[in-house]
């Protein structure tokens, strides 16, 4: 395997081999924080967004950006890689939750794929909406997964989808959700009353994140040359509320 960095990116060549271990470096938190402030990830909107999760913030991570261009992807799935690595996690299948997981989970698959001589695994693929003319749980996929499975999501708050989605693949006849994984937790309730990590324990299913809202947040407060001092307070604001441990709904006051 050969490294070749740019700044704080490295662009990961791999060799193809017969079995895991995956022969990959080991995840670097703090590399991977600068990746996501360096693609601006991290925005303020002149107005409260809704998420997915029906709450509203003032802020808001999105990595469609990223996923949305060759390069960016191919090292974002790096890092994704380095971190299953790290954690032990060796799916069958991997379902990105739709939309904006999706285009992430079909390069990580195609990866795996390349490590394991004559692997020919499935390309799981789910659907935003359900087909119709087609019995559920099946009409909810392009291709379902098999085996053991990781659902992948981008960003998560309450993992509502995430969620859904756990409950689709669990009843498919050859497949069960074995692990979860989001590139960022907000690490907020909202009006669900709990968060992603404690909803997917319930479940007994181990729940893994990459980044968390409160890492992104201070990694936008220190990384920026000369940030606007009315984005600074929000900034800070957010970060007190974090540590205060207050609710989504909340931290809108």
């Amino acid at each position: 395997m050969l490294i070749l960095r740019y700044g704080v990116y490295s662009i990961k060549l791999f060799k193809k081999t017969e079995a895991l271990p995956i022969p990959m470096p080991d995840f670097e938190k703090k590399e991977f924080l600068e990746f996501a402030l360096e693609q601006h990830v991290f925005d303020i909107p002149l107005q409260a967004v809704e998420l997915r999760s029906g709450g509203k913030s003032k802020w808001y991570i999105s990595w469609r950006g990223v996923a949305g261009r060759v390069g960016t992807r191919r090292m974002l799935c790096a890092y994704i890689l380095d971190f299953m690595k790290d954690q032990g996690i060796e799916p069958d299948s991997v379902l990105g939750v739709p939309v904006g997981a999706t285009g992430i989970a079909d390069r990580v698959q195609e990866r795996l794929s390349a490590y394991r001589k004559g692997d020919n695994r499935v390309l799981a693929v789910g659907r935003k909406e359900p087909k119709i003319g087609i019995a559920s749980p099946y009409n909810w996929f392009v291709q379902p997964p098999e085996g053991m499975t990781l659902v992948l999501e981008d960003t998560g708050t309450g993992f509502n989808s995430a969620m859904d989605w756990v409950e689709r693949v669990n009843t498919l006849d050859n497949a069960r959700v074995r692990w979860a994984l989001a590139i960022t937790d907000r690490e907020q309730f909202g009006r669900y009353g709990q968060s992603g990590g404690i909803r997917f324990t319930d479940m007994g299913i181990p729940f893994y994140r990459m980044s968390t809202g409160l890492e992104i947040l201070r990694t936008e407060l220190r990384g920026r040359q000369s940030p606007d001092l009315v984005r600074r307070e929000i900034i800070e604001s957010e970060i007190r509320k974090y540590e205060r441990g207050v609710g989504l709904e909340e931290s809108l006051t």
